[in-house]
């Protein structure tokens, strides 16, 4: 099982790999080729932090592209670093120098989810292919959006007079559990609680089906606005093996860097195999699939108790 994830994540994740991986290896190569000393070996394992944080945080693209930043800067750095200093001095220079690491890292997260939202906005079609053992028109009623559906991901209520029905999409849970005064500032209408105590952020949506058939169903998304609908396609198509289902989703117009974040993380294909593991009851390995974990809030969460300075009511 775990050989089967982490060779789903290396595969699905692929591209997102290689734009982190590529200056952390060229600059280790860069550097090791000016000062080739034994001990500047281990920053070959720096070099490997954008693929350890793939595998440990999957679907996490900006935390990655900043952990290759630092790693990137780490890697320049550190054979400038003295060593010859005494060993509290030397303590001392590590502790400062990790601490820039993270102010670079966490720099570098700030600026992207700073200029995600702006910038020019483009519409784009999503298309990705995932196989099934189970029959075309059993799949097709477990993975697709249609009045009555109601499972961990997705609730569907009833049409209106013109067709339109809501649907809630439960998006990925929060891996930690916040404390009360952070729960208490979530309003009820978004979110809901698991009895793990952990909290689901809910997205509403109005869809309308505008065409369904044994092969096939078109369901479009209405925002209430002047904007163009989104619209998703599911092909079914019946094989020896179960089904193979097409989706081709003609996006509303998005940021360029959401864009390019759902295309590093192959996030459709990803979504696919999400919807057809819950229909087939099968171990999760998707990304969407798995609780969602983050560096920086694990991070904050170890840090918490040195820098909580909140006192006990007396």
């Amino acid at each position: 099982m775990l050989l089967n994830l982490i060779s789903y994540r290396l595969f699905r994740l692929r591209r997102l790999i290689v734009l982190t991986m590529l200056p952390t290896v060229l600059a280790f190569s860069m550097v090791f080729a000016q000062v080739a000393q034994p001990e500047l070996l281990g920053l070959g394992l720096v070099a490997c932090f954008p693929l350890i944080h793939v595998l440990v945080y999957p679907g996490q693209w900006m935390e990655t592209i900043a952990v290759s930043v630092a790693s990137v800067a780490m890697i320049f750095a550190v054979p400038h670093l003295d060593f010859t200093l005494p060993p509290v001095m030397r303590a001392l220079w590590f502790a400062l120098f990790l601490t820039l690491m993270m102010v670079l890292f966490c720099a570098v997260i700030w600026v992207i989810c700073v200029t995600m939202m702006k910038g020019p906005t483009r519409r784009v079609t999503l298309r990705s292919t995932a196989t099934s053992k189970l029959a075309p028109e059993v799949l097709k009623e477990a993975i697709t959006l249609h009045p009555g559906r109601d499972d961990d991901y997705v609730t569907c209520y009833p049409p209106d007079a013109d067709g339109l029905f809501r649907a809630i999409l439960h998006l990925q849970n929060i891996v930690a559990a916040p404390d009360q005064r952070e729960l208490e500032a979530l309003p009820d209408s978004v979110h809901t609680i698991t009895d793990a105590g952990e909290v689901e952020t809910d997205a509403f949506l109005t869809w309308k089906i505008e065409k369904s058939t044994e092969t096939e169903h078109h369901v479009v998304f209405h925002t209430g606005e002047d904007r163009v609908p989104g619209v998703t396609i599911h092909r079914f198509e019946a094989f020896a093996e179960g089904t193979r289902v097409t989706v081709m989703e003609n996006s509303q117009p998005m940021p360029v860097l959401v864009t390019l974040g759902m295309w590093l993380e192959d996030y459709a294909t990803d979504y696919l195999v999400c919807e057809i593991e819950r229909a087939e009851r099968a171990p999760p390995i998707s990304n969407r699939n798995r609780t969602l974990r983050q560096f920086v809030v694990d991070l904050a969460w170890l840090m918490k108790p040195f820098i909580d300075t909140d006192q006990p009511q007396s």
